[in-house]
C-alpha cells in the first residue's frame, strides 16, 4: 500500500511552461504573494508565517503542475469547509489554494489538443457568466448594496471552473488522472475519520471542529439524535461529500479493480460509508444504495451486489440502531399532535414544501426572468432555499436554472460516453487504466442522476465538498473523453 501510494506522487511528463509569458509568472507571483502575505501579516507574526507557507506551497504546485494538481485534488475538497480566516485571516484556505494554483497554471502552461475548449467548457463558462451577470443586474435594478458575501456568491462558480480547467491542463495523461483519482479517495479518509471521532465524542474533537468550521452546535444534546458534520459547517454538506466518494468507490469495486487500487478503494469506502451513516442525512443515505444498485445493474452484477448491500445495511442498522431509529421517528412522526398515525412523508420535506409555497414562490413573482440576486428577499423568514432549483431561480431566474440544467446534462453525456466504452480484456496497466476510466464515467453518470433527485430538497451544488468532487471528476472524465483511448 505504501509503495503504491508513494508511486502516485511520481508524475509522468509534466505539462510544459510557456516561456513566452515569463512576466505573467513574475507578476502573478508578486500579486498573489503580496496579497496573501500582507493580509496574514496584518493579523500578527504567526498568521504572516502561515500565509507565507500557503504562498510557497501554491508556487511549488504551479512549478510542478502534475504533482501540484494531484496535491490539490487530495487536499482541497477536504478543507473546503474550513471557515474564512482559518488559518489565513480574512480568506478561505481551500479557495485561496485552488484559485491561486489554477490562475497561475493556466496563465503559464501550454495546453494541447486534449485541453482545447469543448461544448462542456463553453456551457460551464456560460453558467459562471450567467450567475454573475443575472445576479448583479437584479441587484442593480433593486438598488441594493452588495456585501462581501454577496460578491462571493456571484463569483463563487468561477473558482470551480478555474479548478476544472487547471486540472484538465495539468493532468493530460491517463496515468496522471488515475493517480489523481487515487488521491481523491485517500483525501476523503481523514474527513470520514473526523466525523466518526466526533460521533464517539473523543475529547478535543468538538473544540477542534468548532475552530476549523466556525460552527458550534452546542445544543446537540437537545437534538433527537446526534448528527456529525466533520470538517464541514453542516451535516448535510458532509453527507453530500461522502455520497460522492461512496458512489465512485462502488463503481471501481464493481468494475473489478485489483491489487493496490482495490485495497485503496476499500480503505476509502468503509469510513466514507460509516461517516455517511453518522451524518444521519436521509436523502444521501437513501441515494447511496440506489446508486450502488444502479451501478450493479449496469455491470450485470445485481444479485451479488444486492446480497452484499443487504448484509452491509443490516450490519449498519444493528450498529447504529438507536440513532437511526431516533432520526426515523423524528422525520416520520405524525405531523399533527392530534393524530396517532405516522406520516409517510419526512418532516423535513413537508417543512420545505411549506416554505417554498408560502415564502419563496410568492417572492419570485415578477422575477422569473432575472431572479432576485444573491440575497434572500427580506419578506422571507426562512433564509435557506433548501433546493438547488429554488436557489437557481432565486439567483438568476429561469435563465440561470436553464444554464445549470444544460451544464449538468452536458457533463452527464460526457460521463455516459466514457462509461459506455468497452473495457478491453485486462492484460496490463493500459487495460486496467481503461477499466478504471470506464468505472469513473459510470460512477459520475449515476451520481449525477441521483443528485438530480435529492437536490430537490438540498442545494448541494452550491455548497462545499461535493461541488469540488464533481468538478474534479468532471476534469478527469473530460480528460478521458478527449484522449479517445
Amino acid at each position: 500500500m505504501n509503495g503504491g501510494a508513494a508511486a502516485a506522487w511520481r508524475p509522468a511528463a509534466e505539462p510544459r511552461f510557456d516561456a513566452r509569458h515569463p512576466a505573467l509568472v513574475v507578476l502573478g507571483g508578486l500579486v498573489f504573494g503580496s496579497l496573501v502575505v500582507g493580509v496574514g501579516a496584518g493579523q500578527g507574526p504567526l498568521a504572516g508565517v502561515l500565509a507565507l507557507l500557503v504562498v510557497a506551497a501554491t508556487l511549488w504546485a504551479v512549478s510542478h503542475p502534475t504533482a501540484g494538481a494531484i496535491a490539490i485534488v487530495a487536499i482541497v475538497p477536504g478543507i473546503s469547509g474550513l471557515a474564512r480566516g482559518v488559518p489565513v485571516p480574512g480568506l478561505k484556505l481551500g479557495e485561496l489554494v485552488a484559485v491561486g494554483f489554477a490562475v497561475m497554471l493556466l496563465a503559464t502552461t501550454n495546453g494541447d489538443e486534449r485541453t482545447r475548449w469543448r461544448s462542456f467548457d463553453w456551457l460551464a463558462l456560460a453558467y459562471v457568466t450567467a450567475t454573475f451577470a443575472l445576479g448583479f443586474t437584479a441587484n442593480e435594478i433593486r438598488g441594493d448594496t452588495l456585501t462581501f458575501d454577496d460578491i462571493g456568491q456571484l463569483v463563487g462558480p468561477l473558482q470551480f471552473f478555474l479548478l476544472y480547467r487547471a486540472l484538465l491542463v495539468a493532468l493530460p495523461e491517463r496515468r496522471d488522472r488515475l493517480r489523481a483519482l487515487d488521491w481523491l479517495l485517500i483525501g476523503s479518509v481523514p474527513v470520514a475519520v473526523l466525523a466518526l471521532l466526533q460521533t464517539m465524542r473523543l475529547p478535543g474533537i468538538h473544540d477542534l471542529l468548532v475552530t476549523l468550521t466556525g460552527t458550534d452546535y452546542s445544543d446537540r444534546d437537545s437534538w433527537a439524535v446526534f448528527r456529525a458534520n466533520g470538517p464541514f459547517p453542516h451535516h448535510t454538506t458532509l453527507a453530500a461529500y461522502l455520497l460522492g466518494i461512496v458512489v465512485v468507490s462502488a463503481a471501481l469495486l464493481l468494475a473489478g479493480v485489483r491489487d493496490r487500487r482495490r485495497r485503496l478503494v476499500l480503505i476509502a469506502l468503509v469510513p466514507a460509508s460509516l461517516g455517511l451513516v453518522v451524518s444521519l442525512t436521509f436523502a444521501p443515505l437513501f441515494a447511496a444504495p440506489v446508486a450502488v444498485l444502479g451501478l450493479a445493474w449496469w455491470y450485470r452484477r445485481t444479485l451479488p451486489t444486492l446480497a452484499y448491500a443487504a448484509l452491509a445495511c443490516a450490519l449498519l442498522a444493528i450498529a447504529f440502531q438507536s440513532t437511526i431509529a431516533g432520526r426515523a421517528e423524528e422525520q416520520f412522526k405524525a405531523q399533527s399532535s392530534s393524530s396517532g398515525e405516522a406520516s409517510l412523508v419526512p418532516k423535513t420535506v413537508t417543512d420545505r414544501m411549506g416554505v417554498w409555497t408560502d415564502q419563496y414562490l410568492p417572492a419570485l413573482q415578477g422575477r422569473w426572468l432575472i431572479g432576485y440576486g444573491p440575497q434572500i428577499p427580506p419578506e422571507i423568514t426562512w433564509k435557506y432555499t433548501e433546493s438547488i432549483y429554488v436557489t437557481m431561480l432565486l439567483r438568476g431566474g429561469l435563465p440561470l436554472l436553464a444554464a445549470y440544467l444544460a451544464l449538468t446534462g452536458a457533463l452527464a453525456l460526457i460521463a455516459l460516453r466514457v462509461g459506455r466504452r468497452p473495457a478491453p480484456p485486462r492484460a496490463g496497466p493500459e487495460q486496467d487504466g481503461a477499466l478504471v476510466e470506464q468505472a469513473l464515467g459510470r460512477g459520475l453518470f449515476v451520481l449525477i442522476l441521483v443528485l438530480l433527485v435529492i437536490q430537490l430538497v438540498a442545494p448541494l451544488f452550491t455548497g462545499t465538498g461535493l461541488p469540488h468532487v464533481l468538478w474534479i471528476l468532471a476534469a478527469l472524465v473530460a480528460g478521458s473523453a478527449a484522449s479517445r483511448s
